[in-house]
C-alpha cells in the first residue's frame, strides 16, 4: 500500500499536465437538483397503501403456537 502511494506521488510529481485533467473531471460533482416525477410518487404510494407491512395476524398466531407449544413441552417434561 505504501509502495503504490509513492509511486503514485513520483508518477504525478513527473507528469503533473497528465493528472490535471483527469483530476478536475472526476471533482466535479452531478447537478444536485431534484425533479419530482407525479406519476412515479402515484405508483409507489399505491403500492405501499395495497401493502401489507405488519402482518398482526400472522405475528398473533404464531405467539400463540409458540406459548402453546412452551406449555406443552413444560408440562410433558415434568411427568
Amino acid at each position: 500500500m505504501v509502495l503504490l502511494a509513492k509511486c503514485l506521488i513520483i508518477l504525478h510529481s513527473t507528469h503533473p499536465e497528465e493528472f490535471q485533467g483527469q483530476m478536475a473531471q472526476e471533482d466535479m460533482m452531478k447537478s444536485m437538483i431534484w425533479v419530482p416525477d407525479e406519476e412515479h410518487d402515484r405508483q409507489v404510494n399505491a403500492y405501499l397503501d395495497a401493502e401489507n407491512h405488519a402482518p398482526y395476524e400472522v405475528i398473533w398466531g404464531l405467539g400463540v403456537i409458540m406459548f402453546c407449544l412452551f406449555t406443552a413441552v413444560v408440562l410433558i417434561g415434568n411427568f
